[in-house]
């Protein structure tokens, strides 16, 4: 068993060592991988922590409907 872990096995953490990483954290939270990285550099890297940014932004941004 290897002891390195990628964003991706670390579930409760947000961690982007690889691309794949970036990738699926992306994908997770339907967001660009800049704003993936302003949120991790706002709220830290816990996954609560930058869903509830991530979200908390999306209700501030006008409806484009």
């Amino acid at each position: 068993m290897s002891t390195k872990e990628s964003g991706i096995t670390r579930r409760n953490q947000v961690i982007l060592k690889t691309q794949d990483d970036v990738i699926f954290w992306c994908a997770r939270f339907a967001v660009t991988p800049l704003e993936l990285r302003r949120a991790i550099s706002q709220a830290g890297v816990e996954v609560d922590d930058v869903q509830r940014l991530i979200l908390e932004h999306r209700k501030q941004r006008p409806s484009s409907v």
